[in-house]
């Protein structure tokens, strides 16, 4: 599934959204907006999840189990270590 997900520079996810491509009548140009704006120092990027994470509340636990890196020039899910 495909998310957008807005982070800080540290790559904490802050907020995570639908794709505006899964909108319906997205293929006739009327793409949805994600409804937020990133703030200074705040990235959007578009995130392929893992097929586990199906649920609303499974992406919520995103925000505190992983953080967005930038591998090969794209973001990617990273969990985060345990303190």
């Amino acid at each position: 599934m495909r998310r957008l997900v807005v982070t800080d520079k540290s790559g904490r996810i802050i907020a995570t959204g639908p794709h505006p491509a899964d909108y319906p009548n997205a293929a006739q140009g009327r793409n949805a907006s994600f409804g937020f704006s990133a703030l200074k120092g705040q990235t959007v990027h578009e995130i392929e999840l893992p097929e586990h994470i199906k649920t609303i509340e499974h992406i919520r636990a995103l925000h505190k189990s992983h953080q967005v890196k930038i591998k090969d020039g794209k973001p990617q899910l990273v969990a985060k270590r345990a303190t």
